[in-house]
């Protein structure tokens, strides 16, 4: 009695905003999916069979509620709910109604089997899913970005007295391009929008990480500014600059490849499939 005390309750006050949605099971696929936008609805299931016993599953995992009227019996078994119609039924007909309430992230799930009166063998079988629609979801992006960096590398400069001196090489490196793969969380009901961006690049030799905000025109053109982390040649720290040394010390030995943050930018394309994807 509660329960058909609630379904009538939230027929009734939903049904003053509600949409409504009706299927009609002998003109449908066995399967059907679709997505739908945040709000209330009412659906209205029918069909005609040459029975009068069906078994329905419906998910629970949203706001939903079986609006059933009175004439209908209901009872458990196998976790199923069978819903047998104590009044004969005109020509056959099945017909059911459904509050759904989607919010974010929503799925509703009908199962819904159509059995045979004289064996209770399964005649047919219809499946209706409904999610809700996605307002933001992560794409991918692939691009150049210009790491601002300060890199100095050094080098051993031989002296007059036989010695060798650590000096700068002149290589005094301040912009560094990497290619790099994005992936932002857009607005989906926006063309035209800021989003919060994280990447990785790649060079030759090293990966990158990248965070920051991208603003997105047209939901494809990203231009994205942060802080990245990669490695750059620095000084080893065992030396310093000026230091005097007794014997040459090879490039590769002075210089050491550390991590460091720095600013960039980066400009990027989206990609319309997902590459992980074959």
């Amino acid at each position: 009695m509660k329960k058909l005390l609630l379904a009538s309750f939230l027929f009734y006050a939903g049904s003053i905003f509600s949409q409504e949605i009706t299927i009609n099971l002998n003109n449908m696929p066995r399967a059907i999916e679709e997505t739908l936008e945040k709000g209330e609805y009412i659906l209205n299931v029918e069909g005609e069979f040459e029975t009068d016993k069906y078994y329905i599953n419906y998910s629970q995992g949203i706001t939903s509620s079986l609006i059933d009227p009175l004439q209908t019996k209901i009872s458990k078994e196998n976790d199923s709910t069978i819903i047998i119609n104590s009044l004969p039924p005109q020509k056959d007909q099945f017909e059911k109604k459904f509050y759904i309430s989607m919010g974010n992230r929503s799925k509703f799930e009908l199962s819904i089997h159509v059995i045979q009166k004289e064996n209770d063998s399964i005649i047919q079988k219809h499946k209706i899913i409904y999610k809700s629609k996605a307002k933001r979801k992560w794409v991918t992006s692939l691009g150049v970005s210009s790491n601002f960096i300060k890199s100095n590398t050094y080098r051993s400069l031989k002296q007059d007295d036989d010695t060798y001196k650590i000096v700068k090489d002149g290589n005094n490196q301040k912009l560094q391009v990497i290619p790099l793969m994005q992936f932002s969380f857009i607005n989906l009901e926006k063309d035209n929008d800021f989003c919060l961006t994280g990447g990785i690049g790649f060079d030759t030799e090293n990966i990158s990480v990248f965070a920051g905000g991208s603003y997105y025109v047209g939901q494809n053109i990203f231009l994205t500014a942060g802080v990245s982390l990669h490695k750059q040649k620095q000084l080893n720290n065992l030396y310093n600059e000026n230091q005097i040394l007794t014997e040459a010390v090879d490039e590769s030995i002075i210089n050491k490849d550390y991590y460091r943050i720095n600013p960039f930018i980066s400009f990027t394309y989206r990609l319309s499939s997902n590459v992980f994807k074959k």
